[in-house]
């Protein structure tokens, strides 16, 4: 899907985050598709934009903090490296899954992240917060600010369009 739009000449940047980290380098060299990892800061359509993964911006959660941390390290990934793709695949998607299941089916608390994420970035001018990571769908709009968490592209295939400096929420599956 990613090579398909990127072969009809649209542009791509990748938000990197929990579960794909290294895979910057594939997507450059295999795709050509640029990663970024952290926020992405910019003005379109007259709107103060702020982007990012979404990954480690709420407090809290000192074990995941602590395994982040592991799997991120250089020698990790030296050390992953040496391991047959047979072995790596499936260790891979076993630590994923374990992450996955540690934060368990907890609802989404929306006014947290606009408390913890949206509202310091409005404060230093944006007018527009968009992140991903938390799988879940939640918009909210107040006092000129618009703040989106997209959901996801693998299940509930939700993404946001700007057009004419306006924001809508849209999936693939309507």
């Amino acid at each position: 899907m990613l090579r398909n739009l990127r072969d009809a000449g649209i542009g791509i940047t990748y938000l990197a985050g929990n579960h794909d980290f290294w895979l910057g380098r594939f997507l450059a060299d295999e795709i050509g598709i640029s990663t970024h990892s952290g926020a992405l800061e910019m003005e379109i359509q007259k709107r103060r934009v702020w982007l990012h993964h979404g990954d480690g911006l709420i407090g809290g959660d000192l074990g995941y903090r602590v395994l982040k941390k592991v799997l991120r390290n250089r020698v990790s990934v030296g050390l992953y490296r040496l391991i047959h793709p047979d072995l790596g695949i499936p260790l891979a998607h076993r630590v994923s899954r374990l992450s996955r299941e540690s934060r368990g089916r907890r609802p989404l608390d929306g006014e947290r992240l606009w408390r913890e994420i949206a509202a310091p970035q409005f404060a230093r001018g944006f007018d527009a917060v968009l992140v991903g990571h938390f799988h879940h769908v939640y918009e909210r709009r107040e006092n000129g600010h618009d703040f989106f968490v997209l959901g996801d592209w693998i299940d509930r295939f939700t993404y946001v369009v700007l057009e004419g400096g306006t924001f809508t929420l849209k999936s693939c599956a309507d």
